[in-house]
């Protein structure tokens, strides 16, 4: 294997290693964050009821309306030459979402203990998700033809599902940061959903920012010759 191709190959296991922190707190959308709206959140919307479950749907309502705004803007941004870089687009996507968790926080603090949260906290929180998987869920696939090897780009798309994987595997662990105790009412669990999402914008917040100080390193291994 040329010094070239390694390069790339360790730039695409970086870059699969900050991945994990996206997708962790993307598989937190339909477990954690559900439960938390069940329980928590006024579910009324312009008078119309709304289930916990349906609220999920937000994320692909997001997806449809501004991908394909999105993908305008990279194409515009490449004709400039001004298309933020693939380990610039992976540390966005990490500070984006982790300010969607921020955002969870600052809704439970000003709602107060005891009272249902706004769903258009809810909102606000999963219209960040969404822009945040537009940043990097459409870029990880085509990263694996873009830095493999020749004739390693099936094995490396197994290795990028395989980080998935794991990531899936560490939200369930982050979710047991919310689990309410029996003896405490669901509804009285502002501060443990507060101290949970705090510790889960943090820990999201500090991957992204190392994300962004190693951004030229990876740079400079993808653009090797």
């Amino acid at each position: 294997m040329s010094t070239v191709a390694r390069n790339k190959l360790l730039a695409f296991l970086i870059l699969c290693y900050f991945s994990i922190g996206f997708w962790a707190l993307y598989n937190l959308e339909p477990s954690l964050l559900t439960v938390f709206i069940r329980d928590l959140v006024h579910k009324s919307i312009l008078g119309q009821n709304i289930p916990a479950e349906s609220f999920y749907s937000l994320d692909a309502l997001f997806v449809i309306v501004f991908g394909g705004m999105l993908s305008y803007i990279w194409l515009y941004l490449e004709r400039i030459k001004r298309n933020p870089s693939l380990p610039m687009k992976f540390s966005m996507s990490l500070l984006i979402m982790s300010s969607g968790f921020f955002l969870l926080v600052v809704a439970i603090m000003v709602t107060g203990p005891h009272r249902l949260i706004s769903p258009y906290f809810i909102i606000g929180t999963y219209f960040l998700l969404a822009t945040a998987e537009l940043m990097i869920s459409p870029i990880g696939t085509s990263m694996v033809g873009r830095l493999s090897p020749e004739g390693m780009e099936g094995r490396l798309m197994g290795v990028w599902q395989l980080f998935t994987g794991v990531a899936g595997a560490m939200a369930g662990l982050l979710a047991q940061w919310a689990v309410i105790p029996e003896h405490v009412q669901a509804s009285s669990g502002h501060a443990i959903y507060q101290s949970a999402f705090s510790k889960i914008g943090a820990m999201t917040l500090i991957i992204g920012l190392l994300a962004l100080i190693v951004r030229p390193h990876i740079l400079k291994l993808i653009r090797s010759k």
